[in-house]
């Protein structure tokens, strides 16, 4: 069975799992995860059901958990979370940019317009180059990265 770390409201005595103060409630819940569906998880739970929008901790091994935020109450004991991955996500991964080209060269085959709205380019100089070399149409930009990434798109052009 699968160790679950549920931040739910708790009854009197039981334990919160944390000693600090301020930190949020918790309460070990023995469970298992019974379907990994990409990032969706089914967990059946012994005892209370942790409300909607909680976050449940899985133990995957001896030193990896990942988080879930309670999506659904599914019946027979059985939540629906959906996992937090954003903590082991690049948006500079070699998957990811491969996506994006696809996305631009399917736009432009097909004679539409191609965007990207996202934090990269702002915060990833050669993303934003990445995202030029391919012919992308426009991408949005921070406010506080407006003029500085703007002027690398230029240059970045006048090499094209």
């Amino acid at each position: 069975m699968t160790s679950l770390r549920a931040a739910f409201p708790l009854t009197p005595g039981q334990d919160t799992g944390s000693s600090k103060p301020g930190a949020p409630s918790a309460t070990l819940v023995r469970g298992r995860v019974t379907a990994v569906r990409g990032t969706v998880l089914e967990i059946d739970l012994d005892g209370a059901l942790p409300p909607l929008s909680a976050a449940v901790r899985c133990r995957l091994s001896r030193d990896q958990w990942v988080t879930a935020v309670v999506h659904a109450h599914i019946g027979g004991g059985t939540v629906r979370a959906i996992a937090l991955v954003a903590f082991d996500f690049d948006e500079r991964d070699e998957g990811v940019k491969e996506m994006i080209r696809l996305a631009v060269e399917g736009a432009r085959r097909n004679n539409c317009h191609s965007g990207l709205c996202g934090q990269a380019p702002s915060d990833y100089p050669e993303m934003a180059e990445y995202l030029v070399r391919l012919g992308i149409d426009s991408m949005s930009l921070n406010p506080d990265t407006v003029i500085k990434t703007t002027q690398h798109v230029l240059e970045v052009e006048k090499r094209l």
